[in-house]
């Protein structure tokens, strides 16, 4: 049995012992069902302690800690209305549950987002790491086609070299004319 799928019936039997706190019928019934929580409860920290992966084997633990609070209050709260008054704790105990309830919704719909987001995340960083590799594999390609065409062509490291010094040369000429253009352009500005 997956850790998720005991941990979803153990919530909906704490949610069951909480209605047989509140209508304070069955004792037997109220001790056999919190029996059979603390036994699955149990079953969750040892399947919790063969998860593989330590962000779950920490969540499960917080979740079991939940569990095993929310089992003491409710023990807390049934034993002594059951010895002592059965109509005292009774508001006690709507108040306590209706929060605690509240509580786990929230919590409950907070982990679902953050689930979603992550898995959002995840696929955003999968694509952006499948993308990286595609262009990866293009630039190998391009890399390996522009070196094997400058083989083909002979074009050996002193020709190479030669067309650089060409190509600083030419940059030399280059500005070196365009400043005697605007040089030029001055005095036929200035003097026209």
């Amino acid at each position: 049995m997956s850790t998720t799928i005991l941990y979803n019936s153990c919530n909906k039997q704490l949610l069951h012992l909480k209605k047989l706190v509140l209508t304070a019928n069955n004792t037997e019934e109220f001790k056999a069902k919190l029996f059979n929580l603390k036994n699955n409860v149990k079953e969750l920290v040892s399947l919790g302690k063969t998860e593989v992966l330590l962000e779950k084997r920490l969540a499960l633990k917080d979740k079991v800690a939940m569990l095993e609070a929310d089992m003491a209050e409710l023990e807390r709260l049934f034993v002594p209305s059951q010895e002592n008054n059965p109509s005292l704790p009774i508001k006690e105990i709507k108040e306590t549950s209706e929060l605690v309830l509240d509580f786990h919704n929230i919590q409950g719909q907070s982990l679902l987002e953050s689930e979603s987001r992550v898995e959002e995340f995840i696929a955003l960083g999968t694509n952006a790491l499948t993308s990286l590799r595609e262009e990866r594999d293009i630039l190998k390609s391009s890399k390996r086609r522009l070196l094997d065409s400058l083989h083909f062509l002979g074009l050996s490291n002193s020709v190479i070299r030669k067309v650089e010094a060409r190509f600083r040369q030419d940059y030399y000429i280059l500005y070196g004319g365009i400043v005697f253009c605007l040089v030029l352009f001055y005095f036929i500005v200035k003097y026209l």
